[in-house]
């Protein structure tokens, strides 16, 4: 067979939803049937999936340009395609493909679109008109799409993704009880001071799946997940937040995840873990620990081969301030917070006595975006110029970001994390278990210690005592802090017979409980 009747085809599709390719495999099957009908023989086949072929779209497609390559290598004389569509919607590629058969003779033919002589001036022209009315109808297309896209956005609607979006079902309204759980209980840990690695690392412990089934997780994807408007309720498009005609934020139909204030909050926390420079280590209570001497924060190091540890301040000139042991200190701090907790829980602090405060300023907020909304109207009606709205509204939209950030701040200092929120007596159980994730402790810890000041230890024999070594410590507690007893033998002993406790969980709580000062 000659040269002359070798053939390929192309086939595209733009959106493909149900990701099966059943639009490739028909334009397949039609391209082939001409291919029979005009004698040619199809050497090849290229494909590009769920890819757009207008100026719109910033995908590349791989088998389109296979497929140039491979013509300028000589070995094809003619590209099937099922349209002038679904081979091109760019003016400047039709150029190209006028060019491949200017200098390769390479035809094209198509199923529903005709046939254009590319080597005459009035078959290119033609050619190059039909390009030119593919690429009006993309972007008319693009243009109602997008308005299509806005006005179901304004209403609530959600937006179908193709992939299914974490906590979600793929009708993307209804919750998928345990990753929406798993969300709620990683936004709590955020606002109680732990970190997007430390949650990462939990769920991949526990096996918690990506929605396209990858066990690990990516930082970026993590905070998506978490503080994503959409687990907040909020309808957004493009990445980015509706508001309505008084400046107020478009919700969705759908129930939200976690509140805006708990998405306020664990961004806040965020922020400022981010100001404070916190770090994730193997060091239970890492950037916790203050120098009592200069107030410079205190460092784990390794003391030998045995495994001895130390946290110590490196702040002096000629020697560090002081150190002090840092299994010791841990158990101590541990104890402390977890004897706290177990306390809280038996005392019947409840969610509603823990309920946080209201940001008094809210309505100050609304007022503002009220009045912004008042002057663009203003000026759509040109009651009022651009020289008089603008400036105003200027002032008005910085004076609404500073009180937007004092609201994220404000329930950034007044969200109640997990432990007092849902389980304190859950919360405390990592400190007192022995297989509990460290990061489980770290974030128990913090989620009530502010910060643990360290003095300098006395000289001579009496400082290696109990006593001693205790009244170095004095453990800072995060505000609200509530002042309850500790728990009496007894007490204790009737809470480890909780019915809901299994048998080994008692063990380790009253081997912790009982266990005297080492």
């Amino acid at each position: 067979m000659t040269k002359s009747q070798k053939a390929v085809i192309y086939a595209r599709i733009s959106d493909d939803r149900e990701g099966e390719g059943l639009g490739i495999e028909r334009q397949e099957t039609d391209c082939r049937a001409l291919a029979e009908r005009l004698g040619f023989e199809v050497i090849a086949v290229y494909a590009d999936n769920d890819i757009g072929a207008s100026d719109k779209t910033n995908k590349t497609r791989e088998q389109y340009n296979r497929m140039l390559e491979d013509a300028r290598k000589g070995r094809f004389s003619f590209i099937l395609a099922y349209s002038n569509s679904r081979l091109t919607r760019r003016v400047r590629e039709y150029l190209d493909l006028i060019d491949l058969y200017r200098e390769h003779k390479v035809e094209i033919r198509t199923v529903v679109s005709g046939d254009h002589n590319l080597a005459t001036a009035d078959g290119r022209a033609v050619a190059l008109t039909l390009a030119t009315w593919d690429a009006a109808e993309a972007e008319r297309i693009s243009e109602r799409i997008k308005r299509k896209n806005l006005q179901r956005a304004m209403s609530g609607e959600p937006a179908i993704q193709h992939r299914r979006r974490f906590g979600f079902e793929a009708d993307a309204i209804n919750h998928r009880p345990d990753e929406a759980q798993a969300i709620r209980n990683a936004v709590a840990d955020i606002i109680s001071g732990a970190s997007i690695t430390s949650i990462i690392k939990k769920w991949e412990a526990e096996g918690i799946l990506t929605t396209d089934g990858k066990a690990s997780w990516g930082w970026a994807p993590v905070k998506r997940v978490l503080f994503g408007w959409k687990t907040a309720g909020v309808r957004s498009l493009n990445e980015e937040p509706l508001y309505d005609a008084s400046g107020k934020l478009v919700m969705g139909n759908w129930e939200p995840i976690i509140t805006l204030e708990e998405r306020s909050a664990g961004l806040a926390m965020m922020e400022r873990r981010s100001r404070r420079g916190v770090k994730e280590g193997k060091w239970l209570l890492s950037d916790l620990l203050r120098c009592g001497v200069c107030g410079g924060k205190l460092y784990g190091q390794r003391l030998d081969q045995h495994e001895r540890s130390s946290y110590s301040c490196n702040s002096g000139k000629t020697a560090n301030h002081l150190a002090i042991n840092a299994k010791r200190l841990e158990d101590h701090v541990s104890r402390e917070v977890f004897e706290y907790l177990s306390a809280l829980t038996f005392r019947g602090f409840t969610e509603q006595s823990l309920e946080p405060k209201t940001w008094a300023r809210e309505q100050e907020l609304e007022e503002i975006s009220e009045r912004i909304s008042e002057l663009m109207d203003a000026h759509a009606s040109k009651i009022l110029t651009s020289e008089v709205v603008f400036p105003q509204i200027q002032k008005l939209e910085d004076q609404r970001n500073e009180l937007r950030r004092e609201r994220r701040d404000f329930h950034a200092n007044n969200a109640q994390p997990k432990t007092h929120m849902e389980a304190v007596w859950t919360s405390a159980l990592p400190l007192a278990t022995s297989n509990s994730l460290f990061e489980d402790q770290q974030i128990a810890i913090r989620a009530e210690v502010e910060t643990v000041i360290i003095a300098k230890a006395t000289r001579g024999y009496a400082s290696r005592t109990d006593e001693a070594f205790l009244k170095r410590i004095e453990i800072v507690w995060k505000q609200p802090h509530y002042e309850v007893e500790r728990l009496t033998d007894e007490e204790w002993a009737s809470l480890m017979v909780n019915e809901n406790t299994p048998p080994e969980t008692k063990e380790q709580l009253w081997k912790l409980f009982t266990l005297e000062e080492t």
